[in-house]
């Protein structure tokens, strides 16, 4: 076995919340996006499903960007060919929200840039946390 193999291949935990977090960022993300079109929840049960979905993608997305980091800076450490740039792994989604807030503001006057900005920073680390799972299932 490559050592580039065997170094990929360790540190299976953070590759499975990596994972996890690719997989269910769609599906919290989808209960917003759908509260926005419908409009927001009129029971306690809906209200509750949207606050938790809500709490989830923030959560989830803090503890995967750290996780990322601690990745692509072990990864970069290492003696293997591939090295990951920090700048487009973790400055795409910081970029991405930074620019959804200056769009939301400036472009469609939102009551709520911020807000904006926050979902705007997930959708770009979802999207960034896939090209980073492929990247590296291609070398393994």
């Amino acid at each position: 076995m490559s050592e580039t193999l065997k170094f990929l291949s360790s540190g299976s935990a953070r590759r499975n919340l990596i994972v996890g977090y690719a997989i269910m960022a769609p599906m919290f993300f989808s209960t917003v996006v759908w509260s926005a079109v419908v409009g927001t929840p009129s029971s306690d049960f809906g209200f509750g499903i949207l606050f938790s979905s809500v709490l989830m993608l923030l959560l989830t997305s803090i503890v995967t960007f750290g996780i990322l980091y601690k990745e692509i800076t072990s990864i970069r450490s290492a003696e293997i060919p591939w090295k990951p740039s920090l700048s487009l792994y973790l400055g795409t989604p910081i970029g991405g929200g930074l620019m959804t807030y200056l769009i939301a503001t400036y472009q469609f006057g939102s009551v709520n840039p911020g807000g904006d900005a926050v979902y705007g920073y997930t959708a770009f680390l979802w999207v960034i946390t896939i090209v980073y799972i492929y990247q590296k299932h291609q070398l393994m």
